[in-house]
């Protein structure tokens, strides 16, 4: 909130409280969404809808773009992403399992390998053996694939 705060104080824009609790919240005090958001409601878009509706439709297109360059396997990746936003958190064999019930069987190595290229793609984050998707933005993107 504080970050938020001395940016529209920088740019001589008055904001509630409340709407910076809001922005907090939808953006999970990710800094550049934050800079998103307060770059557009300081040039007069201040409504939270549209701006998060492009910071989605911004996102999409990113990952859009990485599935298609996935050729075959871009249904692959594109379970994987559901899972992994669909469970919050998950674990190697929670995708494993989900995947091949949808997808039918997935060597182990095919699997290592999409959750590394998501992991070396920013998508997604491993904490405490557990695969998930840190960016709120992105996980309300990929319910829309």
């Amino acid at each position: 909130m504080d970050f938020l705060r001395r940016g529209f104080e920088q740019e001589g824009v008055d904001v509630s409280d409340d709407l910076l609790d809001e922005a907090v919240k939808n953006f999970n005090g990710v800094i550049g969404w934050l800079t998103y958001f307060g770059y557009n409601y300081a040039r007069g878009l201040r409504s939270m809808d549209p701006i998060i509706d492009a910071a989605i439709n911004m996102v999409l297109a990113e990952v859009r773009h990485f599935l298609e360059t996935r050729g075959l396997g871009g249904s692959r990746y594109s379970e994987a992403l559901k899972t992994i936003s669909a469970m919050e958190r998950c674990s190697w064999s929670e995708v494993k399992r989900r995947l091949e019930a949808k997808l039918g069987r997935i060597p182990d190595a095919t699997l290592a390998n999409i959750l590394r290229n998501l992991m070396d793609y920013g998508l997604i984050v491993k904490v405490d053996d557990e695969y998930t998707i840190a960016d709120p933005i992105l996980r309300r993107a990929i319910k829309r694939i």
